[in-house]
This record gives structure tokens, C-alpha cells and sequence, in this order.
């Protein structure tokens, strides 16, 4: 009995595959992988290696490595990076947003806040729950992620209702609708919300100094994959694109002290502009 190229076992890459792997998405979107997200990546792109064909991760890379390979390649990336967050993650960000900013804020001005690392737009509509709470009017959110696939699905504003285990008491009957029949177990962020974020595709390494200036900018969780010296380098767009006075939220396990930046820092993960 032989076995069908689609009911091939599972392997992990060679440490020479995931290298590859490892330069080759360092060069296309600046992430670091280190050398225990072997398994990880693996795991991702293991059904594709039988989608397309491919004998093993050597022979995929090659193939996503290809300029006839753009659309795969693509389709790897957003593999790779898609990440599992949910509602009010670090919400000691939140509370520092309502009673450090926003009570702060003039109402006649306008409040412009940057999701930087968006993901599945967990964050940008915790932000604008947040702001609709305390009745914020005047305000552009904009979101972004690099993977055009957590964009889409974001765009929809349907999670599975577990995301939803941190949000704020009161906000469930009233930014939230319950899922019914095909749905159950499913919530959606009501219209109204969702019209409040707007998502775009940005690589983080790319030139992104053209969105102009914000007062605030998320940026969590993301320079956990980057090195120092590509940490300095998009902290220093970021500087460009905050304005004088303006905030920086980054993730509770990343911290800037040892980089040469512009941010001050005023407690754990939340940094001012000076």
C-alpha cells in the first residue's frame, strides 16, 4: 500500500532550510525568526509544501524565491505572520489612554491614533471602543498590518466570541452582536465601530513617513522579531511620524533602553516624545 504525496507525514525543516526561510523573510518584511520558531514555520508552511507540489522547504523556497513566485511568497508571509491576539490585550494601555491622553485632550482637536502591527484588528477597535466611551469625536484611527490576509478579516470585524474575555464590563451588549445559527459561538463589532477604523497595508520596512504625524502610536509586540539595529532604524521612521509630545505604546516584553531613540520613557511599555 503506498501512501498519497497528500497523506505525507509532517517533518520539521533542516536547520539549512530554515536559514533559507530565516534571511529570506528578514529581507522581505524584517522579521527576525530566531532559531525556536523552527517548528513554527514549519508547522505554517507545511500544507502549501503539498499544495504546491514541492518535494521539501528547500524546493518551496526556491519556488516562492522565483519572480514567478510572488503570489506564493505572498501567501507564505502572511503564513507566517499572522498572530492570535484578542480585545483589550495589556490594558493598562487602555486605562493609560483614557486617563492620561484622552482626559487631557482638547475636544475641538483632532486625535489621530496609528495601530502600527494590527493583526485582526483586535487593537484598533478596542482603541475605538475606547474613544466612543468616552465620547470622542474628533478622531482618525488608522490600522495596518503587513499581511493583506488578517486585513481582510479584519475588515469584517468577526472574531470567535472567546476574544472578547477582556473586554471592559457594559462593552459586549454594546459594541458587540451575538452570532446565530452558522455564527453561534461567533461575535461581530457593530457597524458603527467599524466605520471608525481605517485599515491599510504597510511594510514596516518600507517608507511610511507619507501618513503624516500622529499623537499616538501602537506598535506592540512587533519588535520581539526585529534585531537592534532594525529596531533603531523603523523607531526612528516612527519618531518622524509622531508628533512633538506625542505617545508610543510598545508590548510589556519589549523595551527600548538599550536603543539610541527620541522616546523617553514614562512606565513600562509607554514612551513620550520629548
Amino acid at each position: 500500500m503506498f501512501m498519497s504525496h497528500n497523506e505525507r507525514t509532517y517533518c520539521k525543516p533542516t536547520e539549512r532550510e530554515f536559514v533559507l526561510f530565516q534571511t529570506l523573510i528578514k529581507q522581505k518584511i524584517g522579521i527576525h525568526l530566531n532559531d525556536s520558531k523552527r517548528t513554527l514555520l514549519g508547522s505554517r508552511l507545511w500544507k502549501r509544501i503539498i499544495a504546491t507540489d514541492s518535494e521539501n522547504y528547500y524546493q518551496y523556497y526556491k519556488k516562492i524565491s522565483k519572480p514567478s513566485g510572488n503570489k506564493e511568497l505572498k501567501t507564505a508571509l502572511e503564513l507566517i505572520t499572522t498572530n492570535e491576539t484578542f480585545f483589550f490585550r495589556e490594558d493598562k494601555h487602555f486605562q493609560f489612554l483614557k486617563e492620561e491622553i484622552i482626559s487631557k485632550q482638547r475636544s475641538s482637536q483632532l486625535l489621530r491614533i496609528w495601530s502600527a502591527a494590527c493583526s485582526t484588528g483586535e487593537e484598533p477597535y478596542s482603541i475605538a471602543m475606547t474613544l466612543d466611551d468616552l465620547a470622542v469625536k474628533n478622531q482618525l484611527i488608522v490600522a495596518s498590518d503587513v499581511n493583506e490576509q488578517v486585513i481582510n478579516q479584519a475588515k469584517t470585524g468577526i472574531y470567535l466570541d472567546q476574544r472578547a474575555h477582556c473586554v471592559p464590563d457594559g462593552f459586549r451588549e454594546k459594541y458587540f452582536t451575538k452570532g446565530l445559527d452558522e455564527y453561534h459561538g461567533y461575535i461581530r463589532i457593530k457597524p458603527d465601530i467599524r466605520s471608525r477604523v481605517n485599515f491599510i497595508k504597510v511594510n514596516l520596512m518600507s517608507d511610511f513617513t507619507s501618513m503624516g504625524t500622529f499623537d499616538l502610536i501602537f506598535l506592540r509586540n512587533v519588535m520581539i522579531y526585529f534585531e537592534d539595529d532594525a529596531k533603531t532604524q523603523l523607531l526612528s521612521k516612527m519618531a518622524s511620524c509622531l508628533r512633538e509630545g506625542g505617545w508610543l505604546f510598545t508590548g510589556h516584553s519589549e523595551s527600548l533602553h538599550t536603543l539610541n531613540t527620541k522616546f523617553k520613557c514614562i512606565q513600562p511599555a509607554v514612551y513620550y516624545k520629548a
